[in-house]
């Protein structure tokens, strides 16, 4: 690399284009190549309404990255969402 060039970056492929990269798919690059992000929190990247710190709505996705479906949506205690 010629002196006084950038050093690549880990660039991880933002599918959904919610800002949060696939930890499973990155590329190495001076600047960001379009389609990716710099981060690799996305928990589903095919989905823009699941990253971390999303808020959880009812609908069958883990919306903020924390492991659980509809948490917070199961009105009477049985283990199942009534949304």
């Amino acid at each position: 690399m010629p002196a006084g060039s950038a050093s690549p970056s880990t660039w991880y492929r933002d599918f959904d284009s919610d800002s949060f990269g696939d930890p499973g798919v990155s590329q190495q690059a001076c600047s960001q190549p379009g389609g990716t992000s710099i981060n690799d929190d996305d928990c589903n990247d095919s989905q823009a309404a699941s990253y971390p710190g999303n808020s959880e709505i009812c609908d069958a996705l883990d919306n903020d990255c924390n492991g659980s479906t509809d948490e917070g949506f199961d009105g009477d205690g049985d283990n199942f969402t009534t949304c």
